[in-house]
């Protein structure tokens, strides 16, 4: 059986780097290459179907409420498989908005001043914590005012 402590440190931290280049380098080739392209995301969504497949076969069955009552989506958590693979759903996602922020900026404004840099990299961070609060601020502060046509 394969030590899911150590899975979890891996998934973890293969997003990191991408991240880094999210917030101190998005104009970058490497960034455009690699993270723009989705490769890594694809990777990352990869290795949540393998989890998730491990999960389905492997893992505690799903009670049969598991998708219709609070009680039943908590059982889906009950073990440590459970949990990872819903680390890794946060991960690949949370990683999927930070990319689109960081793209869409760019593409606004490929010369940022210093200060709108470093809200754009707290507007980051906070995707990388909490991916919804992340893509709220962007919205808040970015996107509304410089898209009056909301071309999502």
């Amino acid at each position: 059986m394969l030590d899911l402590e150590l899975i979890y440190r891996i998934i973890n931290l293969l997003p990191m780097p991408v991240w880094v280049l999210l917030v101190f380098a998005p104009g970058a080739r490497l960034t455009r290459q690699w993270v723009f392209s989705l490769r890594i995301h694809a990777l990352l969504a990869l290795i949540y179907g393998l989890l998730f497949c491990w999960a389905i076969t492997k893992g505690p069955a799903p009670a049969p409420d598991a998708f219709s009552t609070l009680s039943g989506l908590t059982s889906l958590f009950s073990s440590s498989l459970g949990v990872l693979v819903a680390w890794q759903h946060f991960l690949v996602f949370d990683l999927f908005v930070g990319t689109w922020i960081a793209r869409h900026a760019q593409q606004q404004n490929p010369n940022p001043s210093l200060i709108r840099r470093g809200i754009l990299g707290g507007i980051l961070m906070m995707s990388l914590m909490a991916g919804p609060i992340g893509f709220l601020l962007y919205f808040l502060f970015y996107y509304r005012s410089e898209n009056q046509l909301n071309d999502v």
